[in-house]
């Protein structure tokens, strides 16, 4: 089955990104102002805040285009999550265990650890609890574990 990204996930990265990007902007404008007020150099040091603040506000348009196409498909061999310009597929058989973090209830990520050391986290997808469910079946109920406490 292939999931989508969540439309409240996206919401909050994009909020999280625009007010980001607003603080620096803010930030540097002041202390640029205030640096040339004193006629100091240090004027450069908010100009860079300020680059910083646009670099993170055209993020916005990165996620704007791209959202729609980033995607997660679990079957019996591989889990893939794919965007706009490639695949990255993790093999059943070399998963040890997945952890599921629910808060309030809900599953808001799963981590995945494989045999190689590695930890995937799986988030902001639709239907996180359909998800949870299909990786029990493909893993087995022992190897899918849902922990006490949510970690991010």
């Amino acid at each position: 089955m292939i999931y989508k990204l969540d439309k409240k996930f996206l919401r909050r990265n994009k909020l999280k990104i625009a007010a980001i990007g607003l603080v620096f902007i803010v930030a540097g404008s002041a202390f640029a102002y205030a640096m040339i007020l004193e006629e100091s150099w240090e004027f450069l040091l908010g100009a860079f805040f300020i680059y910083l603040g646009f670099n993170k506000i055209k993020e916005l348009k990165y996620w704007e285009a791209n959202s729609s196409k980033i995607t997660l498909e679990i079957n019996q061999d591989a889990i893939s999550v794919s965007d706009f310009n490639e695949t990255r597929s993790l093999k059943i058989s070399s998963i040890t265990n997945a952890v599921l973090q629910p808060i309030h209830g809900k599953i808001k990520s799963i981590v995945i650890h494989s045999s190689g050391g590695g930890v995937t986290k799986l988030e902001g997808f639709e239907a996180m609890d359909k998800i949870a469910s299909q990786l029990k079946e493909v893993l087995g109920e022992s190897n899918v574990k849902t922990a006490k406490m949510f970690h991010r």
